[in-house]
């Protein structure tokens, strides 16, 4: 018997939505998964905490450079300054 006021409907929609909220997307990923995952996750955050201000995340940023820690950003610029260095040594070279 099918209910007018449409509360069976509505119920089953919230049940729908519980569902998907409380869905971990990461279950059952394995371990390899799970380690890919967090490290994608510090690279979001590195990127995030010298680039947005402590208003916009919640929490303070800029602490990790103040620390003097190695975070991704500060290795990719390490990584691109390397690579232009040897660019210019190249080209210095070539012109000898």
């Amino acid at each position: 018997m099918s209910n007018n006021d449409g509360s069976h409907g509505k119920k089953r929609k919230e049940e729908r939505r519980k569902t998907k909220r409380d869905h971990n997307p990461l279950e059952g990923r394995g371990r390899r998964g799970t380690q890919e995952d967090g490290g994608l996750f510090q690279v979001v955050d590195d990127v995030l905490n010298v680039t947005r201000m402590s208003e916009e995340l919640g929490k303070t940023t800029g602490k990790d450079l103040v620390k003097g820690k190695t975070t991704y950003p500060k290795l990719m610029v390490l990584e691109k300054a390397q690579l232009l260095l040897e660019q210019r040594v190249a080209k210095a070279e070539d012109e000898l």
